[in-house]
């Protein structure tokens, strides 16, 4: 489950935003509370949604300048071979026109 998910399923679950009641007969949880309460649990939710989220876009980049640095290493290894093969190539071609 990704990180945006996971939030989605925390929202669900907070039990001072349901609104549907919680047993049959039973009032709605979040008619009875405290606003001040309620904007605190909305407050705390969406913290809880950009905090996921800039993990997640962290996450991206740390794994995006990952594949870059081996890239970048795996094309410094190969650079000695790809200049051998020029240096030789140019040997041919000197050889050719003798």
């Amino acid at each position: 489950m990704n990180n945006r998910e996971r939030s989605h399923t925390d929202l669900q679950s907070n039990s001072l935003l349901r609104t549907e009641p919680q047993n049959e007969g039973e009032p709605n949880r979040s008619s009875n509370q405290d606003p001040k309460l309620l904007i605190k649990a909305s407050y705390e939710c969406i913290k809880k949604i950009l905090d996921l989220d800039t993990q997640s876009t962290i996450a991206d980049i740390n794994l995006l300048e990952t594949i870059n640095n081996s890239s970048t290493l795996k094309y410094r290894d190969v650079e000695s071979y790809v200049n051998t093969i020029l240096e030789d190539s140019e040997t041919v071609k000197q050889k050719g026109k003798h």
